[in-house]
């Protein structure tokens, strides 16, 4: 699970008085070195629990769990205030994945987030 912080060039708001906008995404890397990036996500966040169309500006996924190897319990804090946790199956987690080409790194792959996509 990696982490991003946007947007660049971000601020001190009246929301957040260290930065906003997280988004997140799914990789892998090999068990085994060489460790390189294998696969990875587009960006994403979770939906608000109180708006259903948007997300918090503020949410920090900091805890991933295995189940059964058919679910993932992802933990994370939402405006550094509340923690929650989401389900989520397996088979949505690799279906978000795509193989990345050797040598790329996480840079050359993520753009800036046209639209708002939600897990």
């Amino acid at each position: 699970m990696g982490h991003f912080h946007r947007p660049p060039g971000r601020k001190e708001n009246e929301f957040a008085r260290f930065g906003h906008h997280y988004t997140h995404a799914f990789f892998t890397i090999p068990a085994q070195p060489p460790f390189r990036l294998q696969r990875l996500s587009t960006e994403f966040v979770l939906p608000s629990h109180a708006y259903a169309d948007d997300a918090e500006i503020i949410q920090f996924m900091s805890g991933l769990e295995l189940v059964e190897d058919k679910h993932v319990v992802i933990a994370y804090g939402i405006n550094d205030c509340e923690g929650a946790a989401v389900i989520v199956s397996m088979d949505r987690v690799d279906g978000m994945l795509r193989d990345v080409e050797e040598g790329k790194e996480v840079v050359d792959l993520m753009q800036p987030l046209q639209t708002q996509r939600r897990l």
